[in-house]
C-alpha cells in the first residue's frame, strides 16, 4: 500500500503520512501494534471463504492487515551504539523465521487450505504479543 502512495504521491508525502501515523498512535505499545495486523489475519482467515468472493473487500481487508505491519516506529528499537549490529542480529532471525515458516506452513496450507493458513498464523501472532507483554512489561 505504501508503494502505491509513495508511486502516486512521491516519497516525500510517504514519509510525511508515516510521521502522521506515528504521531497519532505513539503512544501504542509494540502489542497494540501487532495486535492491530493479526486482528485483520483472524477476520481475513475466519471468513476466508466468503471474503475472497468479494475481492474488493479482501483487498481492502488485506491491505489494512499490511499497512498495520509498516506503520511500526522501528527506527528507536535499539541504543544508537549497538542499533547496527542488532539490526543485523533482527535480519538474521527473521531470514531464519521465513525460512522455518516456509516449512511449516507449507504443509499446513496443503492440507487444511488457505484459511487455516491464515488462523494459524494469526495465532502465532498472538502468542508472539503475549511473550512480549510478558517479557517486557
Amino acid at each position: 500500500m505504501w508503494r502505491l502512495v509513495s508511486l502516486r504521491f512521491g516519497h516525500f508525502s510517504q514519509r510525511r503520512l508515516l510521521c502522521l501515523a506515528r504521531c497519532v498512535r505513539g503512544g501504542l505499545t509494540l502489542q497494540h501494534t501487532w495486535s492491530e495486523e493479526y486482528v485483520f489475519g483472524l477476520i481475513i482467515g475466519l471468513s476466508y471463504e466468503k471474503i475472497t468472493k468479494i475481492i474488493p473487500v479482501f483487498v481492502i481487508f488485506y491491505g489494512l492487515m499490511q499497512s498495520f505491519g509498516n506503520l511500526r516506529n522501528r527506527s528507536e528499537s535499539y541504543a544508537t551504539p549497538v542499533r547496527g549490529t542488532c539490526y543485523g542480529l533482527s535480519a538474521a532471525i527473521g531470514k531464519a523465521g521465513a525460512a522455518v515458516g516456509t516449512q511449516a506452513f507449507t504443509p499446513i496450507q496443503q492440507n487444511r487450505g488457505k484459511k487455516w493458513t491464515s488462523i494459524i498464523a494469526a495465532i502465532c501472532g498472538v502468542t508472539g504479543i503475549l511473550v512480549t507483554y510478558f517479557y517486557w512489561s
